[in-house]
């Protein structure tokens, strides 16, 4: 009797998990042929990931250049912040080219067959970290740009512009670029330290001969198997680590596979573009580390616009004078105001449009008021 009743008691659970499984994944195979399901994408992944490439590499050989020859202090402050900036840059631009590149050549139109292999790939961690401490260096760059910028204001840029670029200048922008590279890399590094798994790993894909998965497994659907397999289990989130250890023994034995049964999906694995995991849930236990980085940039965002405004109002004032004159000199500082206000409002619409929408979907799914998991594609 005890036989019979585990026969059932396993066969439903088994049955429900898969038909599940097998629903969820049926309405996923008709997007995954690609990386980028649509050519759009594609074209501009190439078309943006290309002059991304190009030009803050030109950009960069021309910064390095200009700095042997910086001997102004304020001249050498904003080209190495430039720099800075131009790096990050290039390194979101090789992201973009090294995507376009995995999804129209190597995948073409297999890259439901090679999906999981790809999300658990160092490849794709690799290409996550790039994107992310591209990113966050820009952001962090263009911040201190914008800072020291305002700062020039307060004091007369005419003075910085006559002061020479003491060695005590040389050493904290050095100190302050190294700082700024290593905690972007340490931000795009973090989810992959092995002892963080049980933050970051989004789940589990079992080798092709194990059909007790369907796709990637979540520690929920790992924990059900688990309680179908063992009998009642308490009620409590086990570990990664125990999960392996648990699941080793179902399948060692029947598959005769010794190692590389299951592949953990890491944190840049939640997507085939591999992007940071921004879209989380209130159940995810990333949450606090992904909200606590998009508040840090929203924070960088305002206190670049509010720069820029500054700059925007003292420019407008220090020439006020003179642009009500009727001669050449006031209409060419009208001209200068002009031109001047439509940069700033450039500069800080193209922030604005970059940044608020992206976060404001973020918090939104995070408030379950949205599913944004089929937007990651948008906002590479």
């Amino acid at each position: 009797g005890l036989y019979r009743f585990f026969a059932w008691f396993i066969g439903s659970f088994a049955v429900i998990l898969n038909l599940e499984s097998m629903i969820r994944s049926l309405k996923k195979l008709r997007h995954c042929e690609k990386a980028f399901q649509r050519g759009l994408y594609r074209f501009f992944a190439w078309f943006i990931g290309s002059f991304a490439v190009i030009l803050n590499l030109e950009s960069m050989i021309r910064s390095l250049k200009k700095l042997k020859h910086c001997e102004k202090a304020f001249q050498l402050s904003n080209r190495a912040m430039i720099l800075l900036i131009s790096i990050g840059d290039f390194c979101a631009g090789v992201y973009l080219l090294a995507i376009a590149v995995f999804d129209t050549i190597f995948f073409r139109k297999s890259y439901c067959t090679h999906q999981f292999s790809w999300l658990t790939s160092l490849k794709c961690a690799i290409l996550g970290c790039l994107n992310t401490f591209g990113s966050q260096l820009s952001v962090f760059s263009m911040t201190s740009l914008s800072i020291h910028r305002v700062y020039g204001i307060r004091i007369s840029n005419k003075y910085l512009n006559q002061k020479e670029a003491s060695v005590g200048l040389k050493i904290f922008l050095s100190i302050k670029s190294v700082f700024f590279i290593v905690i972007a890399l340490t931000i795009s590094l973090i989810p992959l330290l092995a002892d963080l798994e049980d933050y970051f790993v989004n789940g589990l894909a079992y080798h092709d001969s194990i059909g007790l998965f369907i796709g990637m497994a979540d520690k929920r659907m790992n924990t059900n198997a688990l309680s179908a397999f063992y009998g009642r289990m308490k009620d409590e989130v086990l570990s990664w680590k125990l999960i392996n250890e648990m699941m080793y023994p179902l399948f060692s034995h029947d598959y005769n596979l010794k190692t590389g049964f299951q592949r953990k999906v890491h944190f840049y694995g939640n997507d085939g573009v591999c992007l940071f995991k921004y879209f989380v849930e209130k159940d995810d236990p990333q949450q606090i580390y992904v909200l606590a980085l998009l508040a840090i940039n929203i924070c960088c965002f305002i206190a670049i616009s509010v720069c820029y405004t500054i700059i925007g109002v003292a420019a407008f004032k220090s020439s006020k004078l003179l642009a009500k004159s009727d001669g050449p000199m006031g209409q060419k500082v009208r001209q200068r105001n002009k031109k001047m206000q439509r940069r700033i409002i450039a500069l800080i619409m193209t922030d604005f449009v970059c940044w608020v929408p992206f976060i404001t979907i973020c918090f939104l799914h995070h408030a379950d008021v949205i599913d944004a998991r089929s937007l990651y594609i948008t906002f590479p």
